[in-house]
């Protein structure tokens, strides 16, 4: 036994402290547990991103439709894939003539949510100044974890509906 003077105690000749490879335990656990908190919370994320979008690109189509009722023209929104894989949605009106007037307006998708299936074919749609759409049609968006919403349509009184989010 060594004393110290300092303190006033006695230090055993032992060392007191921990071993490396205890230390390296803990932090292996705690990189466990991060990751898997930081999994959870990336899916809750983009269920969020899911459901955000198809609650825009809805408020988005119904705003569309009351304004070709309004303003007695023909809307025109395609979805389209630009760069880096990113989706998104253009949107043209029309003149008094029916021709598209110049520009259009482009609005991304949040990321990691796409377009999954379009029931029309092609996936555009117009909106005609009775608010009816060119085609009934069904939208599916969904995200990389494999979940998804749809949009439907209906043909004749372009009433829209969301469905809930399911898994695939």
């Amino acid at each position: 036994m060594v004393p110290n003077f300092y303190l006033e105690t006695t230090i055993n000749k032992k060392r007191a402290g921990y071993v490396l490879i205890e230390l390296l335990m803990v932090a292996a656990i705690i990189t466990l547990i991060t990751g898997g908190i930081m999994s959870q919370g990336v899916k809750w994320i983009d269920s969020i991103r899911l459901r955000q979008s198809s609650r825009e690109l809805t408020s988005t189509l119904r705003l569309l439709q009351n304004q070709a009722i309004t303003e007695e023209r023909t809307i025109y929104f395609r979805f389209v894939l630009r760069e880096n894989n990113r989706w998104g949605y253009i949107v043209k009106q029309t003149d008094e003539y029916g021709y598209f007037e110049p520009g259009e307006i482009y609005r991304p998708l949040p990321p990691g949510v796409k377009l999954d299936y379009f029931s029309a074919g092609l996936p555009e749609l117009m909106l005609h100044a009775t608010g009816a759409p060119s085609t009934g049609t069904t939208i599916r968006l969904s995200n990389s974890w494999g979940r998804s919403v749809e949009i439907t349509i209906l043909p004749a009184t372009g009433r829209i509906q969301v469905k809930k989010e399911t898994a695939n």
